[in-house]
């Protein structure tokens, strides 16, 4: 092999080993910008809410409060992480924090129908059905097709001896889908 052919041979194999440092260096580049990239998502505020509602949803209420305590502290205008931990601590027993919780979802977004119909929740389970019921209105202003706020305002009438008004709430809520309002149609609006 002559002088030429090694310097040929040389410098392949520099730009061969070069290429593959360059690739190898690429590999870990992109590596870096997925985890940049995936650390941004996971640690949002979104993420931390959708990680609390499945934890609700298994009924880990205090480990949902943790997930929801993160979000606000990324984002303190989330009106929804706010609402939610409402729910989950609502369902600890942990009243007035709820309350507190949806009526600053409620200051962030006015038009929270969700938060209302909460605190109206709230209302009704300790029988302050005219409260309740007030709240239901508000939902149902914001939101006509809220089935839900519906189908309780309806019940909250009930207990208040308003038969009428009970069951013109439960047929609307019927007509949305309602099965627990079809019953009560059946059962009490004969």
């Amino acid at each position: 092999m002559g002088f030429g052919e090694k310097i040929k041979l040389g410098i392949l194999q520099y730009i061969k080993w070069n290429l593959i440092v360059a690739l190898i260096m690429l590999f870990f580049g992109a590596l870096y910008l997925m985890k940049f990239f995936f650390d941004i998502y996971y640690y949002s505020a979104q993420s931390y809410n959708s990680r609390g509602w499945s934890k609700y949803e298994s009924k880990d209420y205090s480990g949902a409060i943790e997930d929801y305590d993160k979000a606000i502290k990324l984002d303190s205008n989330y009106a929804l992480a706010y609402n939610n931990r409402g729910v989950s601590k609502y369902n600890l027993k942990d009243t007035s924090g709820a309350l507190i919780d949806w009526n600053k979802a409620i200051k962030l977004d006015s038009n929270f129908a969700l938060a209302y119909n909460n605190i109206g929740w709230s209302k009704y389970e300790s029988k302050d059905y005219s409260g309740a019921i007030d709240d239901y209105d508000k939902a149902i202003e914001l939101d006509s097709n809220y089935v839900t706020a519906y189908t309780k305002r309806g019940t909250a009438k009930w207990y208040l001896k308003d038969k009428k008004g009970a069951c013109e709430d439960w047929k609307i809520a019927a007509g949305m889908g309602s099965t627990p309002s079809q019953n009560n149609l059946r059962d009490y609006c004969n």
